[in-house]
């Protein structure tokens, strides 16, 4: 019994078919127009679920800068009353500092087109730490109050920065990084080593 090589001379005649060759035009409309439609529906959804997370790291950056601000105007108040020199070199440098990450944050808003909102500069005010400061203030007792405000107020800024972190894309998840570990560095804080 001789082989049969009658594929080889035939290739065309038995291969695979297309899933869309043995149907009628209109079959194959209808399945064409069955798949764009899922494919549109899937590129809806994508760019939705892409939108809402780019909105999210929008409004956490605006927060951040608002926090920012405030820790700000809160450290220029110790540079200015303190009595004790420690506390107050400590404050003049945090001032520098806070200025430096405000400005930072202010770029990565810029560069994402985002304009500030009306509640920005007053969104983590408090007329509360204000009497409280002025009260120390009047009974001599200003630098141990504002040591403790400082400590607490750095702690949350840390807090706040690892809360935004996530939301970031890699570029501005560098800035942030740099953003804590100034703040460890205002706090005394060591710093992670790094390891390549």
């Amino acid at each position: 019994m001789e082989p049969n090589y009658d594929f080889i001379m035939n290739a065309g005649s038995g291969g695979k078919k297309s899933f869309l060759s043995g149907n009628s035009q209109k079959q194959r409309i209808i399945i064409v127009l069955g798949i764009a439609t899922i494919l549109i529906v899937v590129a809806i959804i994508a760019s939705n679920i892409i939108g809402a997370s780019s909105k999210t790291a929008s409004n956490n950056l605006i927060d951040l800068a608002a926090y920012q601000s405030e820790l700000k105007r809160i450290i220029a108040i110790g540079a200015e009353k303190s009595r004790d020199a420690g506390v107050k070199s400590k404050a003049v440098t945090a001032k520098y500092v806070l200025e430096s990450d405000y400005q930072a944050s202010i770029k990565l808003m810029n560069a994402r087109g985002i304009k500030p909102p009306q509640d920005f500069a007053t969104r983590y005010s408090s007329k509360t730490l204000d009497t409280q400061l002025d009260e120390a203030d009047k009974s001599n007792n200003f630098d141990s109050e504002y040591t403790t405000l400082y400590n607490e107020k750095l702690t949350n800024y840390k807090a706040k920065l690892s809360e935004v972190y996530p939301s970031l894309n890699p570029n501005e998840q560098a800035v942030l990084k740099q953003q804590n570990n100034n703040a460890k560095i205002l706090l005394g804080e060591p710093l992670e080593e790094q390891t390549n």
